[in-house]
């Protein structure tokens, strides 16, 4: 059994969503870079080859070797073996990766208590872009009360190796404060207290009720 696997990684594979992801990305020559979770390097060379810098951080150092190539081929870019859950600096104009379902909730809320990016573009699971179609769940909340917000189409499970569970979707977000009353408020909310994140969707929904019929 391949023991990357306890870290959830699911590593990108497919030539067409690297290429999509890319454009996502709309990276410029003078630009810093922050990849989350860099995993074998496929993004990580392709970004470093247009970037000023790129910093990636990795919490798994069994890919350290992939990695230290791609250091010695390219002289501006540095890696950080730890959680990125711990990072405090978001000080970059693109902030990205490739991230499980998992680690998307905390790490944006992570980025909205540090939002000092320009933009992120991230390939998660497509229960992401579910959570804006139903209009439930706390990513719903957050990332419309924080983010200008952008989907990409559905990346199948075939982009992967090993292969997901489910499909995925990369969604660029670009900080931004709503018009909508419904989540102005919400925003509003959050910064006061960054415990409400916490709450169960039954709470949030409630909350949300108030709002649209007050």
């Amino acid at each position: 059994m391949n023991n990357l696997i306890n870290y959830g990684q699911h590593f990108l594979v497919d030539k067409k969503v690297i290429r999509d992801f890319l454009q996502k990305c709309d990276l410029q020559s003078h630009e810093s870079v922050l990849e989350i979770g860099p995993g074998q390097g496929v993004l990580t060379g392709e970004l470093a080859a247009k970037a000023k810098s790129i910093t990636a951080v990795e919490i798994d150092q069994r890919l350290k070797p992939k990695l230290d190539k791609l250091i010695k081929q390219f002289s501006n870019l540095s890696v950080i073996y730890q959680n990125a859950l711990k990072l405090q600096n978001f000080d970059y104009d693109l902030v990205c990766g490739a991230l499980s379902y998992a680690i998307f909730e905390p790490l944006v809320i992570k980025l909205i208590k540090n939002m000092q990016f320009a933009r992120a573009v991230f390939l998660v699971s497509d229960k992401v872009r579910e959570s804006q179609k139903e209009e439930t769940g706390l990513l719903f909340y957050l990332l419309n009360a924080f983010f200008k917000i952008d989907f990409s189409q559905r990346v199948l499970p075939a982009a992967f190796t090993p292969k997901p569970r489910t499909a995925g979707v990369i969604i660029k977000l670009i900080p931004s404060i709503p018009k909508d009353k419904r989540f102005l408020l919400w925003r509003e909310r959050f910064l006061k207290d960054k415990t409400v994140w916490q709450q169960n969707n039954a709470s949030l929904s409630e909350f949300d009720r108030q709002i649209l019929y007050t």
